[in-house]
């Protein structure tokens, strides 16, 4: 919620330079190094230069606010093994890490890694309205079926993950989703096709971690009795 807000914060510093025909394009609006060469460009507009302090000193607000909130998940997280283990994975941060511990709440959750899919919002979906009684005409119409990636699901661990793989595609050095990733390219699919497919890698990925460590806690356990 807080990027969120800090989002709304920026585009409302940009809209009111904009408003008075100020071109301003990146980030270097929002530095406080650049705010008093931006607030000449507006200084025979008194009411205009105090709103940019104002929107200024909000956006100052919420980046000391989300400072304080990942501090607080770091602290918070320290005690569930599985985040520390999800953090060795390419592109995957603390938050994507916390969120999919969150929301999966436990790796016994789904009997199968469909269900998982279907949860994290994963799952393809056909237009099919029915089928033809011809065996060789059903088999034609069935490669025209158009698929497509479902609306359902939870929609915060779609976008960790998904955001998560793509960082670890475009972002990160040579590693096993990377590899993928460019393998389902070399094969012809497209790049939205090839990063879902990646994000569902991914994500099954994490759950067999997850997995694996409490497999690990209940050896431990049955060891010491």
């Amino acid at each position: 919620k807080i990027v969120k807000d800090i989002t709304r914060a920026k585009n409302r510093i940009k809209a009111l330079f904009k408003m008075k025909g100020i071109f301003c394009l990146g980030q270097g609006v929002y530095n406080a190094e650049n705010r008093t060469d931006w607030l000449k460009k507006i200084d025979k507009n008194k009411i205009t230069k105090k709103a940019a302090q104002i929107f200024w000193g909000q956006l100052d607000i919420l980046k000391s606010q989300k400072e304080l909130v990942y501090e607080e998940i770091k602290k918070s997280t320290k005690k569930f093994k599985e985040i520390k283990e999800f953090l060795e994975v390419p592109g995957v941060g603390l938050i994507a890490a916390a969120t999919f511990s969150a929301f999966i709440f436990s790796p016994y959750r789904f009997g199968n890694k469909s269900k998982m899919w279907s949860y994290c919002g994963f799952s393809l979906i056909e237009n099919d309205s029915g089928k033809d009684p011809n065996p060789e005409v059903e088999k034609i119409r069935r490669r025209k079926v158009i698929r497509h990636l479902t609306k359902d699901g939870n929609h915060r661990i779609k976008s960790v993950v998904k955001s998560s793989a793509m960082a670890a595609c475009y972002v990160c050095k040579d590693n096993e989703l990377k590899r993928k990733y460019l393998e389902l390219k070399n094969r012809g699919l497209n790049d939205s096709s090839a990063i879902l497919t990646v994000s569902r890698f991914l994500a099954n990925k994490l759950w067999g971690i997850w997995k694996r460590v409490e497999r690990e806690k209940k050896n431990k356990v049955s060891f010491i009795q």
